[in-house]
């Protein structure tokens, strides 16, 4: 019952609306930018402007609101479609590791070195669903 109390009132503050709203908006190119940039002090201007062009009821609110919105569409941003440096760590790896698991539990694939790399790459390169 409390999450089901926080999901509502989240839905219900203006401030996530607005926040949401202004992500749907957005294109290709700007959640890119976005997603490229280290922080948000870096990016704070382009997303000030970003959002007052993409929401009126952005331009209503107070600057700290504001910069609450913009705060928020740069978090949701990097949590939906960033990637960690954790991720890209493990990737770099995951050939070697796929090896060392064919080659201790009798893989059946030969050449193990090719199949290990062919199935490490088709890992890689799954769409996400």
């Amino acid at each position: 019952m409390k999450k089901i109390r926080q999901v509502f009132t989240e839905a219900l503050n203006p401030i996530n609306k607005i926040a949401t709203s202004i992500i749907k908006k957005l294109n290709y190119v700007e959640s890119h930018i976005i997603i490229k940039a280290k922080d948000y002090t870096s990016i704070k201007e382009y997303l000030n402007d970003t959002c007052s062009y993409h929401s009126n009821a952005y331009n209503e609110l107070p600057p700290d609101m504001q910069n609450q919105v913009a705060e928020q569409v740069y978090d949701r941003i990097h949590k939906v479609l960033g990637f960690n440096s954790n991720i890209t760590e493990e990737a770099d790896d995951l050939e070697g590791k796929i090896y060392d698991f064919l080659r201790a539990n009798g893989g059946i694939m030969y050449p193990l070195e090719l199949s290990a790399k062919k199935l490490a790459d088709a890992i890689r390169n799954k769409p996400q669903q």
